[in-house]
């Protein structure tokens, strides 16, 4: 089954929806796709929803169910890249998380004291300092800057396996060679 995200004109926009937790109804009905076809992308093609480990177990099932005698020579040209790029989206997925706990403490923090500063008639200036403020705008600046970078090395992977599919149909091919 070809995936109908990894197609689709918005995947960029598709998979940063998708990292910032938006509900996969709501994407799905924004981007005119099933939620079956965004739970099949999350599972099997999102670099952001995979794990190293989950990489990893890919890998060696890929090894596992080529031919016997293939088994000690994996054509997997991208293999390095494709797993550093995995790996430093992981990183800056777990960095986004962060961020967004951060900036929803904060906004909970400004919408109290916003609260406050009606309930107690005096300005909010008063009793929220520039540095909530400051953070706040900070953080929210971080979190479109990482969704930015993770769209970008989704790019990179698909651009290397744009790379891989014209070395299968004939270019020279790098070969990785299993320990023994």
């Amino acid at each position: 089954m070809q995936c109908v995200v990894c197609t689709h004109s918005e995947r960029d926009d598709i998979d940063a929806a998708l990292l910032i937790h938006t509900p996969i109804e709501a994407v799905a009905q924004h981007y005119g796709l099933s939620v079956e076809d965004i739970k099949y992308h999350q599972k099997r093609c999102s670099p952001y929803t995979m794990t190293p480990d989950e990489f990893d177990s890919m890998v060696l099932e890929e090894v596992l169910s080529s031919s016997p005698s293939k088994a000690q020579e994996i054509k997997h040209p991208e293999s390095l890249q494709r797993q550093i790029n995995l790996r430093e989206a992981d990183y800056l997925t777990t960095v986004l998380q962060e961020y967004m706990v951060t900036l929803k403490a904060t906004g909970r923090e400004i919408l109290h004291s916003m609260r406050m500063a009606q309930e107690l008639k005096i300005p909010l200036k008063s009793i929220l300092g520039q540095s909530v403020v400051d953070l706040y705008i900070g953080t929210g600046g971080e979190v479109r800057q990482t969704i930015k970078t993770l769209s970008d090395i989704g790019k990179q992977i698909r651009d290397s396996e744009t790379l891989d599919a014209s070395i299968a149909n004939g270019a020279p091919q790098i070969m990785i060679v299993g320990r023994q």
